[in-house]
C-alpha cells in the first residue's frame, strides 16, 4: 500500500492556521474564563487538560480573502479586508468536537477581529472578538468530519507579520477531559503586504508554487477541475484519502492549463490533493460529495 510522502504528511498537519478545537466546554473556553488555549506563545494548550492523546485527531484549516476561490490558504493580508476561515476536524471514533483560534502579531498581541460566525462559533470578548471558538459541541457529519466557517477582518492598518493559531479537540461526551483527543496546534503566518507579481492563493509553508493553481468546484460532484496558467513545467498531482492512502495520480503537462478529474466513482469525503513541480509543492484539502 502506498502512503502519503513524509513531506506532504508534515504539510497536512499544517492544514495551516493554528486551529484548536476545544469542545468539552459549552460556551467556549475563552468565554468561560479560561482564555487563550490555542498553544500560541505564552498561552495554554487544551491538550494539557484534554489529554487522551493526539494520535487519531485529524484537523485542517484554510483562509482566503472573501470573494476569492476557496480551497487554498492566503499567506498575505491587506488592511481592513475580510477573510474567510474554514476549520475542519475528524476522529476515528469520536463524533463531537470543539475549536479555538486567534491571530497574533510579533509581540503576541491579538490583532483583527472576527465578524461572522458559523452555526457553532462565537467570539470573545463579545464587543470586539479577537478569539473565535465553538460555543457548543459540534457534531460530525455523515463522513465523520465537522466543519465551521467564520470571517475575520484584518486590522485597519498594517500590523506587521501576523500568525494564525488554532487547535481542535475531539471529545467523548463523558463530561471529563481525560479521554478527549486534542489535536496539535497549527499555525499560518501572514505577511502584511502582497509582493508584486505574487499569487497569494497558492502558497504553502514558506514556498510559493508557481504557476497559479485553482480547484473548482470544491466540493466536487462528478468532476473536479484543476486550473493553472501556461507558464509551468509538468505538474504532478496525487490524490490521497485522509488515511494517507494513494487514490490516483495525474500529470498536467507543460503548456496545458486545465485538467478535469473524474470523481464520479470516488466515495464521498475529504481528500488531500498534493501538487508539485521540480521546485515547489503544495496541498489542497478537497471534498467530494454526490
Amino acid at each position: 500500500m502506498k502512503v502519503i510522502p513524509k513531506h506532504y504528511a508534515v504539510t497536512i498537519v499544517l492544514a495551516a492556521f493554528i486551529i484548536l478545537t476545544l469542545s468539552a466546554y459549552h460556551g467556549g473556553t475563552a468565554n468561560g474564563g479560561i482564555g487563550n488555549q490555542t498553544g500560541s506563545p505564552g498561552a495554554g494548550n487544551c491538550g494539557n487538560c484534554h489529554n487522551g492523546g493526539t494520535d487519531t485527531t485529524f484537523s485542517a484549516i484554510s483562509i482566503h480573502k472573501k470573494g476569492q476561490p476557496s480551497g487554498d490558504s492566503n499567506r498575505y493580508y491587506t488592511a481592513s479586508e475580510t477573510y474567510v476561515i474554514t476549520i475542519r476536524g475528524r476522529h476515528s471514533t469520536y463524533t463531537t468536537f470543539g475549536y479555538q483560534m486567534l491571530l497574533l502579531d510579533s509581540n503576541n498581541t491579538p490583532k483583527g477581529k472576527f465578524t461572522s460566525f458559523g452555526s457553532y462559533g462565537h467570539g470573545h470578548p463579545q464587543a470586539s472578538p479577537n478569539i473565535a471558538e465553538n460555543y457548543t459541541r459540534i457534531p460530525a457529519d455523515t463522513t465523520g468530519w465537522f466543519e465551521d466557517i467564520l470571517e475575520w477582518q484584518s486590522p485597519a492598518k498594517s500590523s506587521g507579520t501576523l500568525t494564525l493559531y488554532a487547535i481542535v479537540n475531539a471529545v467523548d461526551n463523558d463530561g471529563k477531559p481525560s479521554n478527549d483527543k486534542a489535536g496539535n496546534t497549527m499555525s499560518i503566518t501572514l505577511q502584511d503586504s502582497i509582493p508584486p507579481d505574487t499569487d497569494t492563493s497558492t502558497s504553502i509553508g514558506n514556498n510559493i508554487i508557481q504557476p497559479y493553481i485553482s480547484i473548482y468546484p470544491n466540493p466536487a460532484n462528478n468532476v473536479m477541475n484543476v486550473y493553472t496558467n501556461n507558464d509551468h513545467s509538468d505538474l504532478k498531482l496525487s490524490l490521497f484519502d485522509i488515511h494517507g492512502r494513494l487514490i490516483s495520480k495525474y500529470t498536467i503537462y507543460q503548456h496545458t492549463n486545465i485538467m478535469s478529474i473524474n470523481t464520479s466513482s470516488i466515495a464521498d469525503g475529504y481528500y488531500i490533493l498534493a501538487v508539485s513541480d521540480t521546485k515547489h509543492s503544495k496541498i489542497v484539502v478537497v471534498r467530494i460529495t454526490h
